[in-house]
C-alpha cells in the first residue's frame, strides 16, 4: 500500500483505499511542513535532494531551500520583497522570482543574487535553471514570450515562441538544453518540447491524451517530463512522460483535489502540490528503482482525513 511519511507535518491520518495497492508501492510520499508556519509549495529538486519553493505567512511569500535528508528549511526573501524559489541545480544556485510590484527574475548563488530580466520587458519570471547555469523562465514585451539565458561570453537572451502561439512561457531545463513549458493557442494550453539545434530548434506539442489543458514544468536528464494536466471538470492532475507514454500521478486526499507536479531530478523523486481548499507541498520518492521508458508506474492514491494548513496553490 502507499506509504505516507510524515516528516514534520504536525497532524497525519493513516492512508485508506489506495486506488492500486501493487502500483502505489512505488513511492513514498513526503508532506512538507514549514516550522515557522504557512504552508509549503514545492517547486523544484536537484540531484542531492534539495528542494525550493515558496510559503505564505503574514501576507507575505518567502522563498526556501529544504534539505529532505536533514529536514530543515532555509528561508529568504530578496530585499524584503515578496519572493518564490522555482528551481535548483546540482552547485546549489537557486532561480526564483520577487514582486517589486511587478516579477523581476533572480539567480542566487550563495548569499549572492543577480537580477534575471529580459532587456525591455515589462515583468520576467525565472522558472528553471540546469547545473550549466542556463536558466528559462517567460517574459511580457508586446505579450507572453519564454526565454533561456546562458551566462558567459557569448551568451544572453534567446526569446522562445512556439510558432502561431499567442503566448510562450518556459520553466524547464535539463543539461541538454532540452525545455519545456506551455504554450496558449487562444484560451487552450499546450504542453511544449524545445530541443535546440540547426535552424532555431524544433518544438514538439505535448498534450495529455484527452485532456482540455497541459502544462509542463520539468524535464530531468534521462528526458522524463513533469506536469498537469485537466479535462473539462477544472480538476488538475499531474503526470509523468517519459518519451512513450504519459502516467498519469495524484495525489488525492478526498478524490477531488487538484495535483501538480513541478520538478523532477535524474534519480525520478519528484516534488509538487496539492490543493483542496487547503495547499500543501510534497516530495514522492520512488521506493522501487525507476522504470525504464514506456513502463513508469501509476500512482493514485485514496487518502482520507488529512488535517492541514495553508493556502490556495499558486503557479503562474
Amino acid at each position: 500500500m502507499l506509504r505516507i511519511i510524515p516528516g514534520l507535518l504536525a497532524v497525519v491520518l493513516l492512508a485508506l483505499g489506495a486506488a492500486s495497492p501493487a502500483l502505489a508501492d512505488n513511492y513514498d510520499i513526503t508532506l512538507l511542513s514549514h516550522p515557522e508556519g504557512g504552508q509549503p509549495i514545492a517547486r523544484g529538486i536537484n540531484d542531492s535532494g534539495l528542494v525550493v519553493g515558496d510559503y505564505y505567512k503574514n501576507s507575505q511569500d518567502f522563498g526556501f531551500i529544504y534539505n529532505s535528508a536533514a529536514q530543515t528549511y532555509n528561508t529568504f526573501q530578496y530585499s524584503n520583497y515578496r519572493t518564490a524559489a522555482t528551481g535548483i541545480n546540482d552547485s546549489g544556485q537557486v532561480v526564483g522570482t520577487y514582486n517589486s510590484p511587478y516579477a523581476h527574475g533572480f539567480l542566487k548563488t550563495g548569499d549572492t543574487y543577480n537580477q534575471i530580466f529580459y532587456p525591455g520587458s515589462i515583468y520576467t519570471s525565472a522558472e528553471g535553471v540546469n547545473d550549466s547555469g542556463q536558466v528559462v523562465g517567460y517574459y511580457y514585451l508586446g505579450g507572453g514570450h519564454g526565454f533561456v539565458y546562458t551566462p558567459g561570453a557569448g551568451g544572453g537572451y534567446t526569446s522562445l515562441n512556439v510558432p502561431g502561439a499567442t503566448s510562450t512561457s518556459a520553466y524547464g531545463i535539463n543539461n541538454a538544453g532540452q525545455v519545456v513549458g506551455y504554450y496558449k493557442m487562444g484560451t487552450v494550453g499546450h504542453g511544449f518540447l524545445y530541443t535546440p539545434g540547426p535552424g532555431g530548434g524544433a518544438y514538439t506539442t505535448l498534450d495529455f491524451p484527452g485532456s482540455a489543458f497541459t502544462r509542463v514544468f520539468d524535464i530531468n536528464d534521462v528526458g522524463q517530463i513533469v506536469g498537469e494536466y485537466s479535462y473539462a471538470d477544472g480538476y488538475s492532475h499531474g503526470f509523468i512522460y517519459d518519451g512513450v507514454t504519459f502516467t498519469p500521478f495524484d495525489v488525492d486526499l478526498l478524490g477531488t483535489g487538484h495535483t501538480t507536479i513541478t520538478g523532477i531530478n535524474n534519480s525520478g523523486v519528484m516534488v509538487g502540490g496539492y490543493s483542496h481548499g487547503q495547499a500543501y507541498g510534497f516530495l514522492a520518492t520512488p521506493s522501487a528503482p525507476v522504470p525504464a521508458p514506456g513502463s513508469l508506474l501509476l500512482l493514485s492514491s485514496g487518502l482520507l482525513g488529512l488535517a492541514l494548513a495553508g493556502r490556495k496553490l499558486r503557479k503562474s
